[in-house]
């Protein structure tokens, strides 16, 4: 199992979500097949986030991160 990291921030506009992971390959969008369990994540994301995007932290891997309107 790989280690995966879960960062929440909020302020009285927005909550920006980040997920760190050991990878180094950039996220990318796909359209799955009717059938495939995975692939919609960042569909999800596109649909409902504000702002989305991902950095190269200096300690290796990755980080994706999504801004959500604060209700």
């Amino acid at each position: 199992m790989k280690p995966i990291c879960l960062c929440l921030y909020r302020n009285s506009s927005s909550t920006v979500i980040e997920v760190w992971d050991e990878s180094r390959t950039p996220p990318r969008m796909r359209v799955p097949g009717d059938d495939e369990e995975g692939g919609r994540g960042l569909w999800l994301v596109e649909t409902y986030a504000k702002a989305w995007g991902f950095r190269w932290p200096r300690t290796g891997g990755k980080i994706v991160w999504a801004e959500l309107a604060t209700p």
